[in-house]
């Protein structure tokens, strides 16, 4: 944080982060999954593939053993994000405060996926090697706008209030591709061209939203002992059918009043 006078406060924040993530490929629990192997059950065959007898007699497609599935297929999440933040705080009199807040959020992320086609179950469905890309990114912001009021007139009357206004809104991309039927392994999901023309996917999609409040509260205080309060709330959201979309939190603005018999003289 900076003051720059008396008067004015800056401040900012920004963190910068890039994640990869070497996701699992081992399945536990499913039909060749970790748990369905045997403690005895070999890893390799005498010609050096790997075993694939399932050991579910009932189950005659072959078995992805656990070392197969760690050491031939890969799935690498790649993840970078950016969050920042800036503030400024103003106060033209001593008894208000204006601060306007403004928060930024980038999230940028891709995914290679590939099943390899040495694994026994896709030689023997003769899938051959899968590969899949998906990028996304997502960014959403944040601002918030309050204007702080806290006036003493005289020793008798006190009149607080917040004023305010805030709105969010972010929006979110996903393009993805495929291919399956590689011969090889080579290119994994590096070259998407090299699998079967007949089996190529492309899809994508967006995603946008909002979210907007107007907010106030004003009270008002006479020599300790009264207080009256009217406070209201209005928000609207994209995410609601429209004719929906906007509506105050109560129906009607409430107003308060209390009586407070602190210290009173008798």
């Amino acid at each position: 944080d900076t003051k720059l006078n008396g008067r004015i406060k800056v401040g900012s924040s920004i963190n910068l982060s890039n994640i990869n993530f070497d996701n699992n490929t081992i399945r536990l629990a499913e039909r060749d999954g970790a748990l369905m192997a045997a403690p005895t059950m070999p890893v390799y065959n005498p010609d050096g593939s790997f075993y694939s007898k399932h050991p579910h007699p009932n189950l005659p497609a072959p078995f992805n053993n656990p070392v197969a599935l760690g050491t031939l297929n890969s799935n690498i999440t790649n993840n970078n994000s950016l969050i920042g933040n800036v503030f400024l705080e103003y106060a033209p009199f001593s008894w208000m405060t204006f601060k306007s807040n403004f928060g930024l959020n980038i999230n940028m992320s891709k995914n290679n996926n590939y099943i390899s086609g040495q694994l026994p179950n896709q030689i023997f469905t003769q899938r051959g090697g899968e590969a899949t890309i998906t990028n996304s990114d997502n960014t959403s912001w944040q601002s918030e706008n309050m204007i702080n009021i806290n006036k003493q007139i005289n020793d008798d009357h006190l009149i607080e209030s917040i004023i305010g206004l805030t709105y969010q809104a972010g929006n979110s991309n996903t393009v993805s591709a495929g291919a399956f039927k590689f011969l090889s392994d080579l290119s994994t999901v590096y070259n998407l061209g090299a699998g079967d023309p007949a089996t190529r996917s492309i899809a994508s999609g967006r995603t946008e939203w909002g979210l907007v409040s107007y907010l106030a509260r004003v009270s008002y205080k006479y020599k300790e002992r009264y207080l009256a309060t009217v406070t209201g709330r209005y928000d609207g959201s994209s995410r609601l059918s429209k004719g929906n979309q906007y509506a105050f939190s109560h129906p009607w603005p409430w107003v308060g009043f209390y009586l407070m018999k602190i210290l009173l003289k008798i």
